[in-house]
């Protein structure tokens, strides 16, 4: 279900308590005050708050890899003449299975895209003929395996380093 939500206003200093939490979520307090020159009982008070307005989740990102499994991409488009309320019913088919790391609902050439991982291109295709296959309302699934991650979240996942993040801030 698409909904829609008032834009977030944040200054500077949130802005850059993201950037920091962007780059290290591990980072302390202390440390994060002592860039952004604030009090770690402030900072703690900012995150507290930009968390509640759900501007951000202490997500970590799981290095599938070292598991020994493969991040494929599922893009999902669905048949015309529908009704409107396919895609949520699509999305709920997925949202428990333990495969399914996330799902997105977009517009453009698929109305659906899933990431899966598996541990070989044999079981992520019994996953397709025996979950998504049997599903009428899809009318193509483009696979694509995931090579290498090079970006995320606005880091570099190599050399660590975070970009700006793109989101508007008000200058104190």
């Amino acid at each position: 279900m698409l909904t829609s939500r008032s834009a977030v206003k944040i200054d500077e200093k949130d802005y850059l308590i993201l950037k920091i939490l962007t780059s290290d979520v591990m980072t302390t307090f202390r440390n994060i005050s002592k860039q952004v020159g604030l009090s770690p009982p402030s900072v703690s008070a900012r995150i507290k708050r930009l968390r509640e307005m759900g501007v951000f989740d202490p997500t970590i990102h799981v290095d599938f890899d070292r598991f020994g499994l493969t991040r494929y991409t599922l893009g999902l488009t669905l048949r015309t003449g529908i009704p409107p309320d396919s895609r949520a019913k699509i999305v709920e088919r997925f949202i428990d299975e333990p495969a399914v790391t996330s799902i997105w609902t977009t517009s453009g050439e698929h109305d659906v895209v899933i990431h899966v991982v598996f541990s070989s291109s044999y079981k992520l295709m019994r996953f397709i003929d025996m979950k998504v296959r049997p599903i009428s309302e899809i009318d193509t699934i483009d696979v694509s395996e995931v090579l290498e991650a090079v970006k995320r979240d606005s880091k570099n996942v190599k050399s660590k380093s975070t970009s700006d993040i793109p989101i508007p801030f008000s200058s104190s």
